[in-house]
């Protein structure tokens, strides 16, 4: 009977062993899955922020020249 119950829990203990490292290894790729989701949502407002500088970069530019031309009149 004794045997019988170690082999049992030896048995469940090894199954247990897998299951958590199966879930350890999902949970470690749906933790990679989150961290390329932020990167990429990072770079999003990146380049929206890019994009807003460079839009008043541009509109400076613009007012820049427009005083230039009529200042050269």
């Amino acid at each position: 009977m004794d045997k019988r119950n170690q082999v049992q829990r030896s048995t469940q203990e090894s199954t247990d062993s897998e299951t958590l490292s199966q879930l350890t290894a999902k949970q470690m790729a749906m933790g990679n899955e989150r961290i390329e989701e932020s990167i990429t949502e990072s770079q999003g407002w990146a380049l929206k922020w890019d994009g807003a500088a460079l839009f008043e970069l541009q509109e400076s530019q613009k007012k820049r020249r427009s005083f230039s031309t009529t200042d050269a009149d």
